[in-house]
């Protein structure tokens, strides 16, 4: 009788101890990516990224797989299921959302209104009246245009723009993300400040094929909400010295 009972609680233990394969998702990237130009943040975005997928995949209890991929073969690879999902700069857009299924954003890169050290403004419906300079390359001009501004004006490169809000030529500039901080907290640290988060979807999400894998995109989403509201989504934001983490 005795032996009876020990060959069964070994059989539950066994049992117990072996829980049912779930698989993994897989995950491509282009580490440049590109057609962003991430320059010197591409590593510690790279790192980040890494660090915030393998997190999620212990709160979501689903193991996720990275794969580099070169950026001219990730969406042929995802388009022959080489892999479930990849992470990518591609907006969503009229033509993206009719192919792909977009997860929440990563993080966001699009341009941030910068404006003198000592304007206490902190959205750009604060800048009502005022002249504004954007990038005449990238959605800032359409952001510029939805507010009543009093004028919006097209800088040529990024210091002169910042040199421009510096001397009040301007009371204002649309930067992009990473270019903003990179200058604003080195040539313009005592002068400039960045006054608003980034003002656009632009940004890094996970993308699966249309209709495909929606469960992946539903456990990132979920795993993602998780590490925010526990506070682990800044605490490798910090980690990884991204902009704004100081």
């Amino acid at each position: 009788m005795l032996k009876k009972v020990l060959i069964l609680a070994l059989l539950a233990f066994g049992c117990q101890s072996a829980p049912p394969d779930l698989g993994h998702y897989s995950i491509g990237k282009d580490p440049s990516w590109f057609p962003m130009r991430l320059e010197e943040w591409a590593t510690p975005i790279n790192g980040f990224a890494g660090a915030v997928v393998q997190e999620l995949a212990e709160v979501e209890h689903r193991p996720f797989k990275m794969v580099d991929v070169a950026w001219n073969q990730l969406f042929e690879g995802l388009e022959e299921k080489d892999y479930d999902a990849v992470l990518t700069t591609l907006p969503p857009n009229v033509m993206s959302l009719s192919r792909f299924d977009f997860s929440e954003p990563l993080m966001l890169l699009g341009p941030v209104l910068v404006v003198a050290a000592s304007s206490s403004v902190t959205s750009l419906e604060e800048m009502r009246g005022k002249i504004v300079s954007v990038n005449p390359y990238d959605d800032s001009v359409l952001i510029a245009q939805s507010y009543p501004l009093a004028a919006i004006e097209m800088y040529e490169s990024v210091p002169t723009a910042l040199e421009e809000v510096q001397s009040g030529e301007v009371d204002g500039a649309l930067i992009p993300f990473l270019d903003a901080y990179s200058l604003v907290d080195t040539r313009f640290a005592s002068s400039l400040r960045v006054a608003t988060p980034p003002l656009s979807d632009k940004g890094i999400r996970l993308i699966t094929l249309k209709g495909e894998n929606r469960e992946v995109i539903e456990h990132f989403n979920e795993g993602l909400k998780r590490m925010k509201r526990h506070g682990d989504y800044n605490r490798l934001w910090r980690k990884y010295n991204l902009p704004g983490s100081s």
